[in-house]
């Protein structure tokens, strides 16, 4: 049946081949379906015309295909990196350290890596939008003018919620915007807080302040949760500090020793000559140890009854032995050692000031008057402002590179306060969770269209000059709030004018202005030549009850403790929209589940973690 079939459609032709009924053989047919399928498929690949229009006057700077770079400061935190980026034909596409920078000396976080891809994020607002639908700057500017005179005229309240703000003439707009309502506050959050830092030392010194950490002038650094290498501050400093002072290559009399008391494997206790596992609940009485051994081995007793009589109860016997010894070593190393603290919570970093006044520290690694000018924000603040809007005293609500209702630790409280708001304004560059919440979303440049300034340290001013226009119809915060305080002109004349009677007027190397501003924007930094050297003197007030509030610290027997922390890559989550941050392997672990087992096995915690297929055990 199957032959009968085949031959009524088939024949052989002379050389045997099977021939179709119309004389056409298999293998032509075939052939000839290859031919018209490739055929095809070339036509879908042809690339579209294009044409190339050149330049009717070319600018003398652009040479097609040759990368052009321009120095400005990083804005992915406030540690306020230099960065050099590299442009080409007109789009920023890659971004370097800047080596001559002060801070970061060349060296970059995978954060400022990411800076080019957030420029070209798609979720970037375009324009304006009102009630959620596009609008035009003109038609939000009238609304918000209208708002903020009656505002002002009944004399409501007016908050502005912000980031911390790193350059000094910006902040000089937000004052002055601020300064035409009865009643108006710059409200500075921060998700990972350092706050404690700087109350501590206003208890201490009188000066509320994060001091500048000289890791470089140190011989020995002690660190009690610090994960200054991974996200602690200003990690991408304290990294070329650290190296610096261990560089192999150099002749040294000694080389800088690390030791570190922590509860995770960080990115710091990686890399430390000795790591010391102590849980969260023993930081406290570590703390408390170490500051009474160093005050009765430096000659500083009295300076609190509770730390002189201080026995710990929970630290574990390996543990006391190692902070014994630390502070041995850090006798030898008076005056030229450093014991810094992770945790935000003011009386340990009281603790902490102590230990560095005993050791002589001040002054000498540590320096308060240098000290940097990030974190502004105070807990407290944050806290006070929600209790306002959830009373409906606030009129106004002003939320610029914030996103309290994602990353604050009461989020959804959060958004419920900020629905009591009459007048909610954004400007943040994307519409994220509190954006989302806006009657108002006023975006925003990303900082490699924007115009700025910083000092991440006293007497240190960086610059931040566009690299390319703006992509969106997107406008500079700083001109946003000039405009609704009837300042109309630019932000960059602003910025000429507030560097002429600031930077320019402490310097005698350069006479015009001009020269000077340009060769500031092209070096990306300027270093005032002041600096005071004075130190304010240490103050013991407080002290006692401190130590007496750490003593009293402690989690009942048998129960654990949450170590939350943020990540190198996407640190406290607002770079979580970042793939490229997203695709960085761990630099400890790569696993969380691998470093959760390492963390349960270095406390000794009774259990069993089940192994999943293809995970280390």
């Amino acid at each position: 049946m199957k032959d009968k079939l085949w031959k009524q459609f088939i024949d052989d032709d002379e050389r045997g081949l099977p021939v179709l009924q119309n004389g056409i053989s298999r293998r032509t047919f075939l052939e000839a379906i290859g031919y018209t399928t490739a055929a095809i498929a070339l036509t879908s690949c042809a690339t579209p015309e294009q044409k190339v229009i050149p330049y009717l006057k070319q600018p003398p700077e652009l040479m097609p295909g040759v990368a052009s770079w321009y120095a400005s400061t990083c804005g992915g935190c406030s540690a306020g990196c230099g960065l050099l980026v590299k442009v080409r034909d007109g789009r920023p596409i890659k971004v370097e350290g800047n080596p001559e920078h002060p801070v970061n000396r060349g060296g970059l976080c995978p954060v400022a890596h990411s800076l080019v891809f957030g420029l070209y994020d798609a979720e970037r607002l375009q324009q304006p939008l009102a009630g959620g639908k596009p609008s035009t700057w003109e038609e939000a500017d009238k609304q918000i003018i209208e708002k903020l005179k009656a505002i002002a005229a009944s004399g409501g309240k007016v908050r502005l919620l912000s980031n911390s703000i790193t350059g000094p003439t910006s902040r000089k707009v937000i004052n002055k915007f601020l300064s035409q309502f009865k009643d108006a506050k710059h409200i500075v959050y921060e998700p990972v807080s350092t706050a404690a830092i700087r109350a501590a030392h206003l208890r201490t010194h009188g000066v509320e302040c994060i001091p500048a950490f000289r890791i470089e002038d140190a011989r020995l650094i002690v660190s009690l949760g610090a994960d200054f290498l991974g996200t602690w501050i200003s990690p991408t400093a304290f990294t070329r500090s650290f190296s610096q002072a261990r560089e192999v290559n150099v002749r040294k009399e000694r080389m800088l020793r690390h030791i570190q008391f922590e509860s995770r494997l960080s990115m710091t206790g990686a890399n430390a000559d000795k790591r010391v596992t102590i849980s969260p609940a023993e930081e406290a009485e570590a703390i408390l140890l170490l500051a009474k051994l160093v005050s009765a081995r430096s000659g500083a007793t009295g300076a609190s009854e509770t730390i002189d009589g201080f026995e710990p109860r929970r630290l574990s016997e390996k543990a006391k032995a190692a902070v014994a010894k630390c502070a041995d070593e850090l006798i030898g190393a008076k005056g030229a050692s450093l014991v810094i603290c992770g945790s935000n919570n003011i009386d340990k970093q009281q603790a902490v000031s102590f230990i560095n006044q005993a050791l002589g520290n001040y002054g000498k690694t540590i320096a308060i008057p240098a000290g940097n000018t990030q974190n502004f924000g105070r807990d407290e603040d944050m806290q006070t402002l929600i209790a306002e809007m959830k009373d409906g005293s606030v009129e106004a609500l002003i939320v610029l590179n914030a996103n309290p209702v994602y990353d604050h630790f009461s989020g959804s409280e959060v958004a419920n306060a900020i629905g009591r708001v009459p007048l909610k304004i954004s400007l943040s560059p994307v519409l994220d969770e509190t954006a989302s919440l806006a009657d108002l979303a006023c975006p925003t440049h990303h900082s490699l269209e924007s115009w700025d300034d910083a000092e991440p340290i006293s007497g240190v001013f960086s610059t931040t000059q566009p690299t390319i226009a703006p992509l969106f119809g997107t406008r500079a915060y700083q001109e946003s709030l000039m405009r609704w305080s009837g300042d109309s002109r630019s932000f960059y004349d602003a910025l000429r004018s507030e560097w002429q009677a600031g930077p320019f007027a402490e310097q005698t190397d350069v006479k015009a202005f001009d020269g000077f501003w340009d060769k500031s924007i092209h070096d990306g930094v300027f270093v005032s030549p002041k600096a005071d050297a004075s130190q304010p003197a240490f103050k013991a007030d407080g002290l006692n009850d401190a130590a007496a509030r750490l003593a009293g610290r402690g989690s009942s027997a048998g129960s654990l403790t949450a170590v939350l922390y943020p990540k190198v890559t996407i640190r406290d989550g607002r770079f979580a929209n970042n793939p490229w941050l997203h695709e960085i392997p761990d630099p400890i672990t790569k696993n969380d589940l691998g470093q959760l087992r390492l963390h349960v096995a270095e406390c000794g915690i009774k259990g069993r973690c089940s192994r999943r297929p293809g995970r280390p055990s």
